[in-house]
């Protein structure tokens, strides 16, 4: 293991502007977009890598094996789920399902559980 610089206190302390703004923007999102555990099921036990949600579909394909054309039939291996549906539908079944990530009009508090429907009412009411 290489030795990371540390300060007095033991944690590391060489973060350059890149991971200092990269922080901020991590901890200035709503709860449900922050990075989360990945339930998906291995073995028998759940992957619980932390993953930062626009990155799930390359950690599924590098780190569980998830590959193949858009019309695949998949098994969602998430903990407790066992749905069986096309690849290009995954991405958006965990995140609407299992992380239950929602989008917030900031003018009127809506809900939304897909971005672009989020976007549309945007345009449209406000």
């Amino acid at each position: 293991m290489a030795d990371l610089p540390c300060g007095s206190d033991g944690y590391n302390t060489a973060f350059n502007d890149d991971d200092e703004r990269m922080l901020l923007e991590y901890a200035a999102r709503p709860v449900k977009q922050q990075p989360y555990i990945c339930g998906w099921v291995i073995s028998g036990m759940a992957c619980s890598m932390p993953v930062i949600g626009n990155t799930f579909s390359t950690h599924l394909r590098d780190q569980h094996g998830v590959v193949g054309g858009g019309k695949v039939n998949v098994r969602c291996e998430w903990t407790k789920c066992g749905m069986v549906m096309n690849k290009e539908s995954i991405v958006r079944h965990v995140t609407e399902m299992h992380l239950e990530c929602k989008f917030i009009c900031d003018e009127c508090k809506a809900i939304f559980t897909r971005r672009h429907n989020l976007d549309r009412h945007v345009r449209k009411k406000h």
